[in-house]
């Protein structure tokens, strides 16, 4: 039974790696698609609505509008996520949190984690690092 589980895993990991080399060699597009699709799901909340999200079409238009946030300056859309308000940042309720030690004037640092988030980056970066690390 291991020797199924392994190579199902080890085809899983080779289709990751292509997946990988394609970032590397269309990393422009994907990154602009990225954009997009971030600017859009961002419409429909608290924060696209204050830097009106529907009207950014460009990276350059989203620089001009959005400014640069410190860790503060978003503590209190924080604290409303925490709080079980939906839509504030990110589409829907976010019901993960990350806590990271306080470097500011805060004992601890809650960081909001959407479930895109956690499946897209988290989960998903873990699988890429095992496909890198079997394809070397």
């Amino acid at each position: 039974m291991s020797g199924l589980i392994n190579r199902l895993v080890a085809a899983y990991l080779r289709r990751r790696m292509t997946h990988i080399r394609r970032m590397h060699t269309e990393g422009p597009h994907i990154q602009a698609r990225v954009f997009q699709q971030l600017i859009r799901n961002g419409e429909r909340t608290v924060w696209g609505d204050k830097y009106a999200y529907r009207d950014i079409e460009t990276i350059a238009q989203f620089q001009q509008r959005v400014p640069v946030q410190e860790y503060d300056d978003l503590a209190p859309y924080f604290r409303r996520m925490l709080l079980g308000e939906r839509s504030v940042l990110w589409p829907g309720r976010t019901r993960h949190f990350a806590k990271s030690a306080g470097t500011t004037k805060d004992k601890s640092k809650f960081i909001p984690i959407s479930r895109q988030n956690l499946l897209g980056c988290h989960i998903k970066g873990t699988w890429d690092t095992m496909a890198t690390y079997y394809d070397n």
